[in-house]
């Protein structure tokens, strides 16, 4: 089968998801959003459509993280930026102007995917590149998969009537969508898609590769690089600097968990050179338990996921985070925001703990609890790897994605005969 997906190629869910794709053997074309190399994805043809204005300094960032080139002034800028009241401003203003350029840019895009005359064309998010595509393919025969991740509905499609509108239009467009959590399932269909049409709840970059995302022992070595304590209980926030993340009831929750636990040490990835992270770690005095990591290459997310005794995930929107998927396969004990897609992996008390994730007393005390939990945070480690070898395998989901792509395929075929 021949696939255009039109992604943030950057973005490792995406990169996840067409790797495995062209691993089953469909020629893969990718019309990306934001600079990547064509040597990065096994595709046929690379296509580079920007929306986002800070679309080249962003990706650099994220190579210079990577150690793919040289940090530089402009990525230095942007990784400070994360987090703080003018990034906030910069992201609004930009979800402001990306419909305009997404109309701007759309007979473009119409003109690639026509001359790429694939079988299926799938956008991986809504907004922005679901959107675009929509748009797009309007009027048109290809069939359009639309992939929804946790905040599109709940954050994005809220934020203006503008985007409400656009996401409706999706929506409506749509041939089947694929949600990664019965919740998104639910609202994809309040937002205008057709029940009666193909759909796929599976996590959002394809499933866990339980090769690299297992249990095991802590690597030493890899505490001592970041500092950590023999004896300390490491938790991991894995979230980085979102604006549905609640970062700043995580830093708040740490001088309470430490007045209960001392030797207990905080790492939390995607934050290094951060002036908001910098910021709290100063005014709470955590410099002593705190490390703010770089983005970790998600090759490596397993190991720091086993180094992890609990890993934390302060969210207010959210689908089935993939960075929980990951944690529990690694056995790092779940502390999570008591939020309706999470509650679909994590039971309270049994498999993880459940939270007020805008309450630093309520996060302090559900970290202790785990602390002073360990048979519960052993039970757990074997009740989520069980859960994601069941639900998650990426082997598995991907029997479930070929299926999903023949169904869309072969009903949009009988629509159009």
């Amino acid at each position: 089968m021949k696939i255009c997906f039109i992604a943030d190629g950057q973005a490792h869910h995406a990169q996840n998801w067409i790797k495995r794709q062209a691993a089953e053997g469909h020629e893969i074309h990718l019309i990306s959003t934001y600079p990547i190399e064509k040597e990065v994805l096994p595709v046929a043809s690379l296509h580079i459509v920007t929306l986002d204005p800070t679309a080249n300094a962003r990706a650099k960032e994220k190579d210079a993280f990577m150690g793919t080139t040289q940090s530089t002034s402009k990525t230095r800028v942007i990784s400070k930026l994360r987090g703080t009241p003018l990034w906030k401003t910069l992201v609004l203003l930009r979800d402001n102007m990306t419909p305009k350029t997404v109309q701007r840019k759309s007979s473009h895009v119409r003109a690639l995917v026509e001359s790429i005359a694939p079988d299926l064309v799938h956008a991986m998010r809504i907004p922005f590149e679901g959107i675009l595509a929509a748009e797009a393919l309007r009027e048109t025969p290809f069939p359009l998969i639309v992939s929804v991740w946790g905040n599109d509905f709940t954050l994005f499609a809220a934020k203006s009537k503008t985007l409400a509108e656009l996401t409706r239009r999706t929506m409506k467009r749509a041939d089947g969508v694929h949600p990664d959590c019965r919740k998104d399932m639910r609202l994809a269909i309040e937002w205008g898609f057709s029940e009666q049409k193909p759909h796929l709840v599976a996590p959002s970059n394809g499933g866990v590769d339980l090769d690299h995302f297992h249990l095991g022992e802590k690597n030493p070595s890899l505490l001592q690089q970041w500092g950590v304590p023999d004896n300390a209980f490491v938790v991991l926030n894995a979230r980085g600097l979102k604006s549905y993340i609640r970062n700043d009831v995580f830093f708040q929750s740490m001088p309470l968990i430490l007045k209960q636990v001392p030797n207990t040490f905080f790492l939390a990835t995607s934050m290094e050179n951060s002036s908001f992270a910098q910021e709290w770690s100063a005014r709470l005095k955590l410099e002593k338990v705190f490390r703010a990591l770089p983005s970790v290459p998600h090759r490596s997310m397993g190991e720091l996921f086993r180094c992890a005794d609990i890993a934390v995930s302060p969210s207010d929107h959210d689908g089935s985070p993939n960075s929980l998927l990951e944690a529990m396969a690694c056995g790092a004990f779940p502390v999570v925001g008591n939020i309706e897609p999470v509650r679909e992996w994590i039971e309270d008390g049994v498999n993880g703990i459940l939270f007020n994730q805008k309450d630093p007393v309520a996060m302090a005390d559900a970290v202790l609890r785990a602390i002073r939990s360990p048979q519960l945070c052993q039970e757990a480690g074997e009740r989520n790897r069980i859960i994601i070898a069941e639900r998650a395998d990426c082997q598995k989901v991907q029997e479930l994605i070929g299926k999903f792509y023949s169904d869309v395929f072969h009903a949009q075929r009988l629509v159009s005969v």
